[in-house]
Parts: C-alpha cells; sequence; structure tokens
C-alpha cells in the first residue's frame, strides 16, 4: 500500500531505515505535507542503534538514522516518536553472559535472558539517550522472555530455586512433576518482567517526565492471546497497563493475514480484546500496530479490527523488520 494512501486513512508510521526505499530527504520532501506524528526506530533487533550513543554500538549502514530523522522533525514542527527493541537484542545475544538457554542448554543468537541486572542497566541508558530528544512517545518493543522454553540458564534456575526454597535445582521435568511448582515458575517469570519494565519506564520519566512510554503487547491466537503472551512471554496485561499506562497491541503478529471483518477468527479475536473496556475506564490507552498493511484489504482488515476493538491509533511498518522470521518461529516456539 503506497505510504501516501496509508497517512491519509490516519494511519502512523513506524519508520525502519531499511524499510525506507528512499533517502531520508526525499521521505520528507515527499510525505513530510501528509506527516501529523511519526515514530523513528532508533534500536532494531540487531542490538544496535541508529543515533550516536555514548553505550550502545552504532549500526554500521544507519548510524545516524534516528539523530537526522528526529533533528528534521523537530526542524519542521512534525509530532515525533521513538522506536525501541529491548530482549530482541543480536549484539549482547552473541555473548555467552547474556545468551537466554533451553533446559537442554540451547541458546538463541538473536534474544537475551531478560533476568540480567547489567542488561537492563544498558537498556535504561539506551532509554534516557532517547529520551533527551524531542519526542511525545516512546515503544518499547519485543519485552518479556522469547518464549516458554526460555530462559533455563543457571543464573534463572538457580534464582528461582533459592525463591522457591528448593533443595534441587528447578529442571524442566517438574512441570509434569509438580504442575504447582511450575506455576510458581510461570508467576516468579511474570513478576520478574513486571519489574523490568518499571525500570525501564521509571528510567523514560526520569529524563521527560511527561513522555508517553507505550508497551508494545502482542495478542495472536496462534500463541495462545492474552493468556499465551503471559504464559510464553512473562507479560501480564493488567500489570504493565498500570506502569505504563498505554498499551500498543501487536495484532496478529505470527499470522501472515488479518481475518475477514464477521469471520469466527475476527469474532474471536475482538472477544479477546473484552479487557480494553475495563483498563480504559481505568485511565490505559490503547493503540494498535500491525507490521505491514501491504494493500486496501488488508488496511481494511486492520481498520475493522481497530475500530471494533474501539481503538482509534493504528500503526504501521513499511516492511518487516529484519529477522522478522526467526523472531516469528521464536515467539512461537517452532522447532524448540
Amino acid at each position: 500500500m503506497e505510504i501516501r494512501d496509508l497517512l491519509t486513512r490516519g494511519v502512523s508510521l513506524i519508520v525502519d531505515p531499511r524499510g525506507l526505499k528512499t533517502s531520508l530527504d526525499d521521505f520528507f520532501a515527499s510525505y513530510g505535507g501528509y506527516l501529523e506524528y511519526v515514530v523513528a526506530v532508533a534500536k532494531d533487533m540487531s542490538g544496535r542503534v541508529f543515533y550516536s550513543s555514548k553505550a550502545a554500538p552504532a549500526d554500521e549502514e544507519y548510524p545516524t538514522f534516528f539523530d537526522e530523522f528526529i533533528d528534521t522533525t523537530d526542524a519542521v514542527g512534525i509530532p515525533a516518536g521513538a522506536y525501541l527493541n529491548v530482549f530482541a537484542d543480536a549484539f549482547f545475544a552473541a555473548d555467552q553472559e547474556f545468551k537466554t538457554f533451553t533446559a537442554d542448554g540451547q541458546p538463541l543468537n538473536n534474544f537475551v535472558c531478560p533476568n540480567k541486572p547489567p542488561f537492563i542497566q544498558h537498556m535504561a541508558t539506551v532509554i534516557k539517550e532517547v529520551a533527551e530528544n524531542p519526542i511525545e512517545t516512546l515503544f518499547l518493543g519485543n519485552l518479556g522472555y522469547s518464549h516458554a522454553s526460555y530462559c533455563y540458564c543457571n543464573e534463572c534456575r538457580n534464582e528461582f530455586s533459592e525463591y522457591a526454597d528448593l533443595r534441587h535445582t528447578f529442571q524442566i521435568a517438574d512441570q509434569s512433576a509438580n504442575p504447582a511448582l511450575y506455576n510458581q515458575w510461570i508467576e516468579w517469570r511474570v513478576a520478574k518482567i513486571s519489574g523490568m519494565v518499571q525500570q525501564l519506564v521509571t528510567a523514560a520519566k526520569e529524563v521527560q517526565p511527561d513522555l508517553k512510554v507505550i508497551s508494545t503487547y502482542p495478542i495472536d491466537s496462534e500463541s495462545g492471546y492474552v493468556a499465551g503472551t503471559r504464559t510464553n512471554l512473562g507479560l501480564d496485561l493488567d500489570t504493565i497497563a498500570k506502569i505504563s499506562k498505554n498499551i500498543a497491541i501487536e495484532v496478529f503478529p505470527w499470522t501472515p493475514i488479518l481475518p475477514d471483518p464477521g469471520s469466527k477468527d475476527f469474532n474471536d479475536y475482538i472477544e479477546s480484546l473484552s479487557f480494553i473496556s475495563s483498563l480504559t475506564k481505568l485511565g490505559v490507552e490503547f493503540s494498535m500496530t500491525h507490521w505491514v498493511l501491504e494493500d486496501e484489504t488488508e488496511y481494511g482488515r486492520a481498520k475493522a479490527l481497530a475500530d471494533a476493538a474501539d481503538i482509534a491509533s493504528l500503526y504501521s511498518m513499511l516492511g518487516y523488520p529484519s529477522g522478522y522470521q526467526s523472531l516469528r518461529e521464536i515467539r512461537l516456539g517452532l522447532g524448540y
């Protein structure tokens, strides 16, 4: 779908330099008059950043993309936001200290174990750097554990074993042998992630107290809707909503085609979003994101979902992020 068509329909763009087919100058020359608000990616899943950072490695191909983007939006008066990937970080995942592991010791090369204080401190520093810019919103993407199959690193198992007062080091076999203990493991993971999100939101607010920090929350039928997101990723919807007061629902992030309005899949999905009404009454703001709206039909499906859920703000990227296929397989637990 053409960028101009998206903008005239009120879709807000999340711009990744790898998905941009033109130079930044040409992008703003062509679409600046249509931009009422735009978001730029500041850190992608490579773990590298698109700005001059004192803490994080810069992307070799686009080392100043975010700097230039925000300089332009600020100069011409276009409200802007930033998008940061958090635990999908191939740079840190290359380090044995930060890898996330299955129970049999298999690591991922593009996700870190969230339960690493030095990495949280690193992300807090990155967030503060980005929050120093003239932005109105900050998206936190790829939150949570990579999947329920991860992380069984020594630190996670030992810390949980002490927390649960176990005489042995926690093992994946405990899931079938002791379901109550496994549920305690899940709750421990949820508490860990909630605490980390609180740290990251607090870091942003220390720089800009009024900054709108938006936590992304993926909901897909293939991964079990809200309950699946909680079990697999450790993201508790109510807690995350209360922390950030802003949730961007990633609709069908692992499903290639959105469902047709009125179909069973469409209705089931809307039913899974029944929490929106009660949380909205508590002051939580919701928006909706989808990776790519490739044509009019896909836009129509996304808009129908947003309307049915009573969500006004719809976001889209210009292309699937680099590494998306691997991300999808990890999130769905395929091959593990």
